[in-house]
This record gives C-alpha cells, structure tokens and sequence, in this order.
C-alpha cells in the first residue's frame, strides 16, 4: 500500500509542479495585447471609436428562432398602430386619447305572449329595473326596445311580470350566461371589443 501512495505523491508533485509554473508565452505576445490596448484607448479619446452598437456584428439564428422574433415584431408593430390610432389631435390642437365615437342603435326584442310588462336590465343601465321599459308590439305578445349603445361588451336580460308574478329572462336569441348564482343573462358585443 505504501508503495502506491509514495507513487501518487509523486505523481502528485511533478503535475503541481508544472502548474505552479508561470506561463510565458513569447516575448511579442505581451507587446502584441498591450498595442491593442493602446490603439483602442487612442481611438476611443479621439472620438473616432463607433459605439458598440454600431459596430457590424453577425447573428445567426434558426428557423424556429427567426420565426418567434418576426412573430413578436409583428405584435410589436400591430400594438404601435392601435397606440397610433388611439390618439389623434383635439380641436385646439393638442394631442388626446380619441373617445369612443361609435354608437350602436341595438333592437331588443322578446317574444312572451303572457307577459303584462317587460324591463330591460343590463350593465349599460345599472341594471335598474325601472329604467328601460319595453313596448308592447302589436297584440301577439312581442316586446321591443331601441337603445344606443357604445362599442363594447355588454350583459342584459329581460325582467318578465304575468300573471305568476316576476321573472328573469336571458334573451334566447343571444349568446347566454350565468352568474356564481346560477341566474342566467345575455351577452352583446358591439363594434368588436369584449
């Protein structure tokens, strides 16, 4: 056992040895590095060194990595243009947030021949059920009402009164939903927001 030990140990010194050495290399390479040094510092004083952004550079990049960057310029661009859009000039000249000028004239029609009254409720009236009545048309038990509405999306039903009492209808002819309590409604969505 001894022996393989006193083998490593020797071993052991003549490596360390030879990496405790310093490493020289030949006498222009010190000149070489440090005329760089110089050239670069000169040039940079100077004001004739161009910014490290500016220097040509190569990039390579796969197909797939290509196409992920072109995806989030497009983006980039497409959220440039809406900004763009958004804002344009007020009357005295400043620049302001354009406000929604697009009004929707939305007929709501419900067809229940037993209905005495119908109200229309919704996020665009607080959902008060006082507010919006419908009109009866005609005598075949068809209810309608016109509102302007802005652009966006907007949730409504209609509050029913017969001879049973009052009840909450989602509108049949519409997308439908219901609430954390289980009571239905209807979704509009105008001029393409939600």
């Amino acid at each position: 056992m001894m022996d393989e030990r006193d083998r490593d140990d020797d071993f052991v010194a003549r490596i360390s040895g030879k990496l405790r050495a310093g490493v020289r290399g030949d006498a222009s390479f010190t000149e070489r590095v440090m005329s760089a040094v110089r050239e670069e510092a000169t040039q940079a004083r100077a004001g004739h060194e161009r910014l490290w952004l500016l220097r040509p550079r190569s990039v390579r990049f796969t197909p797939l990595g290509a196409l992920a960057l072109a995806a989030t310029l497009a983006v980039a661009a497409v959220g440039v243009d809406r900004m763009v859009r958004s804002v344009r000039p007020s009357p005295d000249g400043r620049t302001a947030a354009a406000a929604p000028d697009t009004v929707h004239v939305i007929r709501f029609v419900l067809a229940d021949s037993a209905a005495r009254s119908v109200m229309l409720v919704g996020s665009f009236n607080g959902w008060n059920s006082a507010s919006t009545p419908m009109q009866a048309f005609g005598d075949q038990g068809v209810w309608t009402v016109s509102l302007a509405l802005p652009a966006g999306r907007h949730e409504y039903a209609f509050l029913v009164r017969d001879a049973r009492g009052q009840r909450w209808v989602a509108d049949p002819a519409a997308l439908q939903l219901r609430d954390e309590f289980g009571v239905p409604s209807s979704i509009v969505v105008l001029g393409g927001r939600t």
